[in-house]
């Protein structure tokens, strides 16, 4: 499995969604036990860790112009994270395969 990652445009922060999970089939689908986003300052500093919720695992992961926010794209939902503090600000599912 590829691991999704991605890179502010400043260079300075790297995203990459990790997991150790098992993908076991619960009522609503998969849980990704073991899930995290991380961010890391390309000098090997820990922004934070985020355990990633018990949906599907993240496919994409794009920073906004400014580095401020990260896209995350799952298979049925797309997040908008706070990149200073790990906040969630929008999220958007899948309906009938599109937004």
């Amino acid at each position: 499995n590829e691991t999704p990652m991605a890179c502010s445009p400043d260079g300075v922060t790297c995203a990459m969604f990790t997991f150790q999970g098992t993908g076991e089939t619960a009522t609503n689908g998969p849980e990704w036990h073991g899930a995290f986003l991380l961010l890391w300052h390309l000098d090997g500093t820990l922004v934070y860790s985020m355990a990633w919720p018990g949906d599907f695992p993240a496919l994409n992961l794009a920073f906004s112009p400014d580095g401020t926010r990260l896209a995350v794209a799952t298979t049925w939902a797309a997040r908008v994270y706070n990149v200073a503090d790990g906040a969630m600000l929008a999220e958007r599912k899948y309906t009938n395969g599109v937004f």
